[in-house]
């Protein structure tokens, strides 16, 4: 009993000292910089203004639909009061947010690993994110952004809440920091079944064949034809190459086959059993639920913003930054933005030094080896991590708080787990980045900065790693060998 004791009151020091040793880091910069950034003046500061000054909040910050202005409504009451500038506090409160969210990312991490690893992890990232968002990118809103995004990961992987409640959550989430989507995305697929979806879509098509061998055969080609449609439409839409009513179209056209092929099948699948429907609900019921909860907070977000925000702006000149639009690249383009994100994101995670002038992003460094073998180690580094976890999660199947598992419990998945939470997230976002319009300059490192606890994460799993396999080769070698 004592020795738990002290482990947790070990625990809660380790992470009361990492949020502190943050905060203050995040005020140092701030006290060597005193000057506001464009980003404050822009965003943060009128943000505040506007509140104290027209007495009603704003749904997002002050003239853009991009993020919820958590941090700056935190720090209108002491404005308001003590009639103060707006700027010291709002980097006070943006210090504090960032310590929390310095502590939360250590808890998550202490649910799959050891005090000491998860305490590297966690000083990596309190390194690094300081200095990428208040020395060299000065964006204000992130410190909030990140609070959410890690105490949504703590929530999520220690309370396993229902989906209902888990898309509510992804909700809010979205709403204050959209960069966040990498997280929902696991989130929501941590909700599926994967082999029960693909077992039931196989022995549906397989009945379908079997029972009507003309029909099925059709119905099937009508799907995969809405599939690849839908993908086409997809594709035009997020590159311009289809606007208005031509994209339209073609997205209901693909979504009224699609539906129409699925109503064909159940009419074709005269025999089905009871059992299948029950399956079907098992499935479906909990990524369904899921985008419920989502919708009831995202819809009416929407709405308002639309019919109350934007009217009341536009009558009073102000023209609004649509911050969430997101569209990505022609496909020829790509390669050369992964090079981009190989040779200039990436390297920021792992070496984020240098000087506060930012390098137009095709403009290459000096070394630019270096910094592609950097990037290309971050990857690989994360691909073993996550291998070598996955083959110990499957080992071992082990709970969070450490107790011995039933065999007869089912394996849980691997996105319940801190480290493919965060592996998953990483990937998630990397896919949307490195095709799309944010990938313009070393600016867009920020759109990473949530992930990449990722990276010291994976580098930190093989350090230790390597360090248990050398323990054990000296341990070995000074084994003397046994007489026969």
């Amino acid at each position: 009993m004592s020795r738990i004791v002290a482990s947790v009151s070990l625990k809660a020091a380790v992470g009361l000292l990492l949020m502190i040793c943050t905060t203050a880091e995040v005020l140092y910069y701030s006290h060597i910089n005193p000057a506001p950034s464009p980003d404050e003046v822009k965003c943060s500061i009128s943000t505040v203004n506007f509140v104290i000054s027209n007495r009603r909040p704003v749904l997002f910050l002050y003239s853009n639909s991009y993020m919820a202005p958590l941090l700056e409504m935190a720090a209108v009451p002491i404005c308001a009061l003590t009639k103060s500038a707006p700027l010291p506090m709002i980097r006070a409160t943006g210090a504090l947010f960032l310590g929390l969210s310095a502590l939360l990312l250590f808890e998550t991490l202490t649910l799959e690993f050891g005090l000491l690893l998860s305490s590297a992890v966690t000083i990596a990232y309190t390194l690094g994110t300081p200095w990428l968002l208040f020395w060299k990118l000065e964006a204000p809103g992130y410190p909030a952004g990140l609070l959410c995004c890690f105490g949504f990961l703590f929530i999520f992987l220690k309370f396993r809440p229902a989906a209902f409640a888990l898309g509510v959550l992804a909700g809010l989430l979205h709403y204050v920091f959209p960069i966040s989507i990498g997280f929902i995305i696991a989130a929501f697929v941590s909700t599926l079944a994967p082999r029960d979806i693909f077992s039931s879509l196989a022995g549906t098509l397989r009945t379908a064949l079997r029972s009507n061998r003309v029909g099925g055969t059709f119905c099937i080609g009508v799907l995969t034809a809405a599939t690849l449609l839908g993908a086409g439409a997809a594709y035009g839409i997020l590159t311009g190459r289809l606007r208005g009513r031509a994209a339209a179209v073609v997205l209901s056209t693909s979504v009224s086959l699609a539906l129409a092929t699925c109503s064909d099948l159940i009419f074709l699948l005269h025999r089905i059993r009871p059992l299948d429907l029950q399956l079907g609900r098992r499935i479906a019921a909990p990524p369904a639920m899921f985008l419920l909860g989502y919708s009831l907070v995202e819809i009416p977000v929407q709405i308002v913003f639309r019919l109350i925000e934007i009217p009341y702006f536009s009558s009073r000149g102000v023209q609004l930054w649509s911050g969430n639009d997101y569209s990505r690249k022609q496909w020829p383009a790509w390669p050369a933005q992964l090079f981009a994100y190989v040779d200039r994101i990436l390297r920021q995670a792992l070496v984020p030094i240098g000087s506060r002038g930012w390098i137009p992003l095709y403009e290459r460094t000096r070394r630019p080896e270096l910094a592609i073998i950097l990037g290309l180690l971050s990857l690989v580094a994360i691909l073993v991590a996550a291998r070598r976890l996955y083959r110990s999660h499957l080992a071992c199947s082990r709970r969070f708080d450490g107790e011995a598992v039933d065999p007869n419990v089912p394996f849980r998945s691997g996105l319940t787990h801190p480290s493919g939470a965060l592996f998953a997230a990483f990937a998630i976002m990397s896919v949307f980045l490195i095709p799309s319009w944010r990938l313009f300059g070393d600016p867009s490192v920020r759109y990473l900065t949530p992930y990449f606890p990722a990276i010291y994460l994976a580098i930190a799993v093989l350090l230790r790693d390597f360090a248990k396999l050398g323990w054990r080769f000296r341990r070995i070698s000074r084994t003397p060998p046994r007489l026969v």
